[in-house]
Protein backbone atom coordinates (compact mmCIF):
# COMPACT_ATOMS: atom_id res chain seq x y z
CA UNK A 1 0.00 0.00 0.00
CA UNK A 2 2.60 2.55 0.82
CA UNK A 3 4.85 1.56 -2.24
CA UNK A 4 1.36 2.48 -4.77
CA UNK A 5 1.10 5.45 -2.49
CA UNK A 6 4.86 6.67 -2.93
CA UNK A 7 4.09 5.34 -6.91
CA UNK A 8 1.12 7.85 -7.36
CA UNK A 9 2.88 11.00 -5.94
CA UNK A 10 5.93 10.07 -7.58
CA UNK A 11 3.65 9.95 -10.82
CA UNK A 12 2.29 13.24 -9.84
CA UNK A 13 5.10 14.91 -9.31
CA UNK A 14 6.71 13.87 -12.52
CA UNK A 15 3.43 15.14 -14.27
CA UNK A 16 3.55 18.09 -12.61
CA UNK A 17 7.34 18.99 -12.99
CA UNK A 18 6.39 18.52 -16.89
CA UNK A 19 3.43 20.96 -16.78
CA UNK A 20 5.32 23.36 -14.65
CA UNK A 21 7.75 23.81 -17.05
CA UNK A 22 5.20 24.22 -19.84
CA UNK A 23 3.63 26.75 -17.68
CA UNK A 24 7.00 28.48 -16.75
CA UNK A 25 7.84 28.51 -20.56
CA UNK A 26 4.80 30.09 -21.32
CA UNK A 27 4.88 32.41 -18.56
CA UNK A 28 8.51 33.55 -19.36
CA UNK A 29 6.87 34.04 -22.83
CA UNK A 30 3.99 36.04 -21.94
CA UNK A 31 6.09 38.40 -19.36
CA UNK A 32 8.30 38.81 -22.81
CA UNK A 33 5.20 39.77 -24.76
CA UNK A 34 2.94 41.16 -22.58
CA UNK A 35 5.08 42.37 -20.19
CA UNK A 36 1.83 41.89 -17.72
CA UNK A 37 2.35 39.06 -14.55
CA UNK A 38 -1.07 38.33 -14.44
CA UNK A 39 -1.98 37.60 -18.01
CA UNK A 40 1.23 35.53 -18.06
CA UNK A 41 0.09 33.74 -15.44
CA UNK A 42 -3.30 32.65 -17.18
CA UNK A 43 -1.84 31.48 -20.07
CA UNK A 44 0.62 29.62 -18.67
CA UNK A 45 -2.00 28.05 -16.01
CA UNK A 46 -3.97 27.14 -18.80
CA UNK A 47 -1.33 25.15 -21.24
CA UNK A 48 -0.12 23.46 -17.77
CA UNK A 49 -3.89 22.37 -17.05
CA UNK A 50 -4.37 21.06 -20.80
CA UNK A 51 -1.50 18.60 -20.27
CA UNK A 52 -2.40 17.76 -16.49
CA UNK A 53 -5.62 16.83 -17.62
CA UNK A 54 -4.56 13.89 -20.37
CA UNK A 55 -1.51 12.69 -18.26
CA UNK A 56 -3.08 12.13 -14.86
CA UNK A 57 -6.33 10.90 -16.70
CA UNK A 58 -4.17 7.84 -18.41
CA UNK A 59 -0.69 7.92 -16.45
CA UNK A 60 -0.80 9.24 -13.05
CA UNK A 61 -4.64 8.18 -12.18
CA UNK A 62 -5.41 5.56 -14.36
CA UNK A 63 -8.68 6.60 -15.09
CA UNK A 64 -11.05 4.75 -17.60
CA UNK A 65 -13.36 7.52 -17.02
CA UNK A 66 -14.83 9.46 -19.70
CA UNK A 67 -14.28 12.78 -21.44
CA UNK A 68 -17.08 13.60 -18.51
CA UNK A 69 -14.30 14.01 -15.77
CA UNK A 70 -13.23 17.10 -17.83
CA UNK A 71 -15.84 18.66 -15.76
CA UNK A 72 -15.00 18.28 -12.36
CA UNK A 73 -11.44 18.45 -13.47
CA UNK A 74 -11.86 21.93 -15.13
CA UNK A 75 -13.71 23.05 -12.02
CA UNK A 76 -10.99 22.05 -9.61
CA UNK A 77 -7.98 23.43 -11.90
CA UNK A 78 -10.50 26.82 -12.15
CA UNK A 79 -10.62 27.03 -8.66
CA UNK A 80 -6.55 26.57 -8.32
CA UNK A 81 -5.74 28.43 -11.31
CA UNK A 82 -8.05 31.50 -10.35
CA UNK A 83 -6.40 30.77 -6.60
CA UNK A 84 -3.00 31.39 -8.23
CA UNK A 85 -4.04 34.11 -10.54
CA UNK A 86 -5.23 36.39 -7.86
CA UNK A 87 -2.22 35.47 -5.77
CA UNK A 88 0.08 36.69 -8.84
CA UNK A 89 -2.19 39.38 -9.01
CA UNK A 90 -1.62 40.25 -5.57
CA UNK A 91 2.44 39.72 -5.60
CA UNK A 92 2.81 42.00 -8.70
CA UNK A 93 0.72 45.09 -6.67
CA UNK A 94 3.44 44.73 -4.31
CA UNK A 95 6.17 44.18 -6.06
CA UNK A 96 8.17 46.06 -9.13
CA UNK A 97 10.90 43.59 -9.37
CA UNK A 98 11.47 40.16 -11.00
CA UNK A 99 12.43 38.28 -8.44
CA UNK A 100 9.13 38.87 -6.43
CA UNK A 101 7.35 38.08 -9.06
CA UNK A 102 9.42 34.60 -9.34
CA UNK A 103 9.02 33.98 -5.66
CA UNK A 104 5.02 34.98 -6.45
CA UNK A 105 5.27 32.25 -9.18
CA UNK A 106 6.82 29.47 -7.51
CA UNK A 107 4.39 30.00 -4.67
CA UNK A 108 1.10 29.39 -6.46
CA UNK A 109 2.52 26.84 -8.20
CA UNK A 110 2.90 24.96 -4.89
CA UNK A 111 -0.63 25.70 -3.77
CA UNK A 112 -2.35 25.09 -6.74
CA UNK A 113 0.12 21.37 -6.80
CA UNK A 114 -1.50 20.80 -3.36
CA UNK A 115 -5.40 21.78 -3.98
CA UNK A 116 -4.91 20.09 -7.45
CA UNK A 117 -3.58 16.44 -5.84
CA UNK A 118 -6.16 15.92 -3.06
CA UNK A 119 -8.39 16.98 -5.58
CA UNK A 120 -7.45 14.78 -8.12
CA UNK A 121 -6.99 11.99 -6.10
CA UNK A 122 -10.18 12.09 -3.85
CA UNK A 123 -12.66 14.04 -6.52
CA UNK A 124 -11.99 13.53 -9.92
CA UNK A 125 -10.15 10.21 -10.63
CA UNK A 126 -11.42 8.48 -7.50
CA UNK A 127 -11.34 5.04 -7.72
Amino acid sequence: MRTAKNRLIIKFALTGAVGTALDGAVFALGLALFANATLARALGYAMGTSWAFAINKKWVFRSNAGWSRAIPFSLLYLTSGSLAVALQWWVSLHSLNLSSTLVGYFLTVIIASSINFLGLKFIVFRS
